[in-house]
């Protein structure tokens, strides 16, 4: 078992996941951010398509979502919404 430490870039907040052997489905991650208040709707719809063109993998981690092809504003906005990094915690 290991540990991940996620940076938050725009509070520069870490967050630790320890024994991080979740696996969260697309569909999981797609509803958290249809709900999510701090992600434009346009980062939303870029992120909900990228996310439907690989439904069939699923996440242990945060590392693995934003590596599936989002363009890098779509990471940077992702990677600092605290609904998605809550997932993975």
């Amino acid at each position: 078992m290991g540990t991940i430490k996620i940076t938050q870039k725009t509070t520069g907040m870490i967050y630790e996941a320890v024994n991080p052997t979740i696996t969260l489905t697309p569909g999981k991650i797609a509803e958290v951010i249809e709900k999510s208040g701090s992600l434009s709707d346009e980062v939303k719809e870029v992120a909900l398509d990228t996310l439907d063109r690989s439904s069939e993998q699923n996440f242990t981690n945060i590392q693995e979502l934003l590596g599936i092809g989002f363009p890098p504003e779509v990471v940077d906005a992702l990677s600092s919404c605290n609904e998605i990094l809550q997932l993975f915690l």
